[in-house]
């Protein structure tokens, strides 16, 4: 019945142009962050490929071609054709995206919540570590979020066109995105059946908004396996493992992982702070907007997690960030129905500080850090830049330097420089056969092993430190 008993609150005016000026400020700060992570492939690579070749070819090379829809990068090399190829350009394009998902939460938190919490709720929507850190290095990811809350903002409103719009970004951003479409059309289907002319559904009224976006994932999908041979996995491309099915003793693993990632970072507060008052509160979770709430976490956030499991592929704290938006408007509706507001102030004080404090949650090797879901990674560019300097005042060759992902990347596709320096791939070249050796703990795959190696046996040249993070230069004991 939440069609007819909500009525859609207007936010005040100030608080949108708030989130236009929080948002312009954080840009403005970021904005000649070079690429990190992920988005080195997924957006600046690819975008150098289809602004370098003037879109004369729309399939990517075979060895970056992910089997993700390319689109997001072409459109930044849209942009870079008509207006120049830089850093701040490319940050200033997410800008309007940031602030149309941070909208989009505010509208759901508006219909789960009174309008006091449900600004308390953006307000913690700003300060959510992941979603920070993705806002401020230029992501593909905010795009994905930003479509997918709009997305949950249509079913919520019933409002058909919006969501089918919705799912068209989402299906273009990303698999992730078709599968959330898929995820999203139980849920759907779900509230539809709750609503008040559930004798008035048909199944056109519930297919329609998915068929522009099923007709875009079939076409690309299609087209793509004709033209390449493959089916979203690329057999041939240097992550063609992560996608081979696992043992039990992996499923179980990865299972662990998933719920590391949703604890991770400050939000095991969260989580305690809803079993603690979901206990106290039990009987209201039977009301009807408590168990919407419910069922738009957990459905997606299982069978996501099940689909997940059964790869090799890393399972990294972006991937959940719309669970992690769900959860605080779940988290607050519970404190919402405290008496005593000290307690109140006191529960909200405390997931703002969870959240400040996520930023120093750092874990010792052989643990893998989710370093583009903390902005603790903020120091590696200067260091980076500052070992690059070094480099090349004693005039190291940058061919006998290996190195690891993320800092193997070359400084075009990074800092979008037109130098291409780069070190060599360990993984290429092998951790014993360079005289040299790059590494921070920034880079999650060296392993225990080999950090024992460098720090006990190879003679430490150089290092810079800055907040958590460090960069060191080693020297190869054996001529």
């Amino acid at each position: 019945m939440y069609s007819q008993t909500h009525k859609h609150i207007i936010a005040p005016q100030w608080v949108y142009s708030s989130l236009f000026i929080f948002y312009a400020l954080l840009t403005y700060f970021a904005q000649e962050l070079p690429f990190f992570w992920d988005n080195m492939l997924f957006v600046s690579k690819t975008a150098h490929y289809y602004y370098e070749n003037q879109f004369t070819n729309l399939l990517l090379p075979l060895k970056i071609d992910s089997g993700h829809p390319p689109f997001y990068g072409m459109f930044m090399a849209g942009i870079w054709t008509v207006f120049g190829k830089s850093l701040a350009l490319s940050h200033w394009v997410m800008y309007p995206i940031l602030v149309a998902g941070a909208i989009a939460f505010h509208k759901i938190a508006q219909y789960f919540l009174p309008p006091t919490y449900a600004l308390i709720a953006l307000l913690l929507y700003l300060l959510e570590p992941c979603i920070l850190t993705q806002s401020v290095i230029a992501s593909i990811d905010m795009a994905l979020l930003a479509a997918t809350l709009w997305a949950v903002a249509g079913i919520l409103y019933q409002k058909r066109m919006l969501l089918a719009l919705a799912f068209c970004l989402m299906a273009m951003l990303s698999l992730r995105g078709s599968i959330a479409i898929v995820l999203l059309f139980f849920i759907d289907t779900y509230f539809l059946k709750q609503s008040y002319f559930k004798s008035k559904t048909t199944i056109v009224k519930i297919l329609l908004p998915y068929m522009p976006a099923a007709f875009i994932m079939i076409i690309w999908l299609g087209y793509h396996f004709q033209e390449t041979g493959f089916f979203m996995v690329n057999n041939q491309g240097a992550w063609a493992e992560h996608y081979d099915g696992v043992s039990l003793k992996d499923l179980a693993w990865n299972l662990c992982i998933i719920v590391w990632r949703m604890l991770d970072n400050g939000r095991i507060v969260l989580w305690l702070l809803v079993l603690l008052l979901g206990y106290k509160f039990s009987t209201n979770l039977k009301t009807a907007k408590t168990k919407q709430l419910l069922v738009l976490l957990f459905v997606p956030l299982v069978l996501f997690s099940i689909i997940a499991a059964l790869r090799h592929n890393p399972i990294l704290h972006r991937y959940f960030m719309l669970q992690y938006a769900l959860l605080i408007i779940l988290s607050l509706t519970f404190i919402a129905q405290l008496k005593k507001e000290l307690l109140k102030k006191g529960f909200i004080a405390l997931l703002a500080v969870s959240y400040l404090s996520a930023h120093f949650w750092i874990y010792p090797y052989p643990y893998a850090n989710g370093w583009d879901a903390t902005l603790a990674h903020l120091p590696y560019y200067s260091l980076k830049d500052k070992m690059q300097l070094h480099i090349d005042i004693d005039h190291y060759s940058y061919s006998n330097i290996v190195t690891e992902f993320p800092a193997v990347t070359p400084t075009k596709i990074t800092h979008l420089k037109a130098n291409a320096q780069s070190f060599q791939d360990k993984e290429i070249v092998g951790f014993n056969k360079s005289p040299y050796i790059l590494q921070s703990n920034v880079m999650n795959d060296f392993t225990l092993v080999q950090i024992h190696d460098l720090q006990q046996n190879w003679k430490l040249v150089k290092e810079y430190k800055k907040g958590l993070v460090y960069m060191r230069l080693y020297k190869n004991p054996s001529p």
